[in-house]
């Protein structure tokens, strides 16, 4: 809305920025982030938040073409290292499959209350920069608590 948008082209060249972005960051998430250290993805897990919440702020074209590719960045930077811990730990107790269904679960539950609850402040007619306000930063909120209260070993690494 805040783009004045009326074609199908922009949205979709938004998302392909998006795309690009999570190409961009699982690359990156691949070159500096080990299992061993697999902590330093969290942080993007609030940025991405705080990319949500910035978008309702950004009035122009190249400035919402760059905020949507660093969000994809948060993005790839975030999920690819997280997925490999959760397929090692997989691994090592009752399978891999199991794990990623479990996964897939509470992605699915996940996405169900979030479409949900939009549909239910969307009926009541609250603005979509306000929804997206709120819910950037519900995001960056919760991973910064996520990121905070993190397991931690007595030599301050993190526990698996």
């Amino acid at each position: 809305m805040a783009l004045k948008v009326t074609n199908n082209r922009l949205p979709a060249f938004l998302t392909a920025m998006v795309a690009a972005g999570i190409v961009v960051g699982a690359a990156l998430a691949a070159r500096y982030v080990r299992l061993e250290v697999v902590h330093r993805a969290l942080p993007a897990g609030i940025l991405i938040g705080v990319g949500v919440y910035l978008l309702s702020f950004v009035h122009t074209l190249p400035y919402a073409f760059l905020l949507m590719a660093l969000i994809g960045i948060c993005s790839g930077f975030f999920l690819v290292p997280l997925d490999a811990l959760l397929q090692k730990q997989g691994g090592d107790g009752d399978g891999v499959g199991s794990a990623i269904a479990i996964q897939n679960f509470f992605e699915n539950l996940s996405m169900l209350a979030l479409v949900s609850a939009y549909a239910a402040v969307s009926f009541i007619g609250v603005p979509v920069n306000d929804v997206a306000v709120g819910f950037g930063f519900f995001l960056a909120l919760s991973m910064g608590a996520l990121t905070l209260t993190r397991p931690r070993t007595a030599n301050g690494a993190q526990q698996r």
